[in-house]
């Protein structure tokens, strides 16, 4: 144990330039080395940085994990069917479908509303803004929803 303003740490690990160091309260933090002075009997005493704030690590609520999952991708069956699919992008062969989102999680899209695109095609709808990405390849949504979500048995 060392001491980080009088306040006993432990330090559980150690980067390049970095320490991650856990207080008796159990907060984490992570420290730049360069913050680390010795004492005259070498025993590390850190001083915590201005910069970062002293906050618990999150952690991920399971159930709220799982139920976002559902709503965003409804099961890994569908994801893995849809994965199965070919790209939407007319003449394109690329094998690594992605299931891509049509319509924004954050405004309100779901699972129904995912097509397959290869992971080059995925990555270009999303530098290029989905309405371009629609307009240059000439995508139908609707329809190619329709007939994604008649391949797999939903309609």
């Amino acid at each position: 144990m060392v001491k980080c303003f009088d306040l006993p740490v432990e330090i559980i690990e150690e980067n390049a330039d970095t320490y991650l160091v856990k207080y008796e309260d159990g907060v984490e933090e992570i420290v730049s080395k360069h913050l680390v002075e010795f004492t005259q009997d070498y025993k590390k005493q850190i001083k915590r940085s201005p910069i970062k704030s002293r906050k618990s690590i999150k952690k991920t609520n399971p159930k709220r994990k799982k139920k976002a999952f559902k709503k965003n991708f409804h099961s890994e069956g569908r994801v893995l069917k849809i994965k199965a699919m070919g790209c939407v992008v007319k003449g394109c062969w690329n094998q690594d479908i992605v299931n891509a989102h049509m319509k924004s999680r954050g405004s309100g899209g779901t699972y129904k509303d995912i097509l397959p695109l290869c992971n080059q095609h995925h990555t270009e709808e999303h530098s290029i803004g989905n309405t371009v990405f629609i307009e240059k390849y000439s995508i139908n949504v609707k329809e190619e929803i329709k007939r994604v979500r008649t391949e797999l048995g939903e309609i």
